[in-house]
């Protein structure tokens, strides 16, 4: 009799743990919204866009992305040759500053390309939605850079 008390008081136990596991599981909340998404409609609802500029602002915000992919992958590339210059056992000077300038002008284009892409924004924009621009930047900005909840702490020692 003792052995059967035993075993429901354990199952009993179990039960309620995975109860709790499923319960803690599933009422999370999930992950933030990506940037992307959240950032082009807070800006087509902050200026109040209509259907016609919603369609031609989409078709802007996916040719910025598609270039800002190729910076993206070019710059990553160039990291990994600049910092592969560190396994040489007589690195290049010349070569490391011609690479490190490279990364610049990667950079310097990557920031050019989204001021002209707010430029292309700010013109979309008909006289009474220019007033919202300015607070719709400040709103583009803080999103855009808020910081990446990718990175970890550092590992322990």
């Amino acid at each position: 009799m003792k052995g059967s008390n035993f075993f429901k008081i354990a199952a009993g136990l179990l039960l309620l743990l995975n109860t709790a596991l499923l319960i803690f599981i599933f009422m999370r909340p999930g992950p933030p919204p990506a940037r992307g998404p959240r950032l082009h409609k807070a800006i087509a609802g902050a200026l109040h866009f209509d259907e016609s500029q919603r369609v031609r602002f989409k078709t802007m915000r996916e040719a910025h992305h598609m270039q800002l992919m190729a910076l993206n992958a070019t710059r990553d590339s160039l990291l990994r040759a600049y910092f592969g210059t560190l396994k040489d056992t007589s690195p290049s000077a010349s070569g490391q500053d011609s690479l490190l300038e490279s990364i610049e002008r990667n950079e310097r284009e990557r920031v050019m390309m989204t001021y002209r892409h707010f430029g292309d924004l700010k013109a979309l924009c008909r006289k009474d939605q220019l007033a919202g621009f300015p607070g719709t930047m400040d709103m583009a900005i803080a999103i855009l850079l808020e910081p990446s909840k990718k990175v970890g702490p550092p590992p322990k020692d």
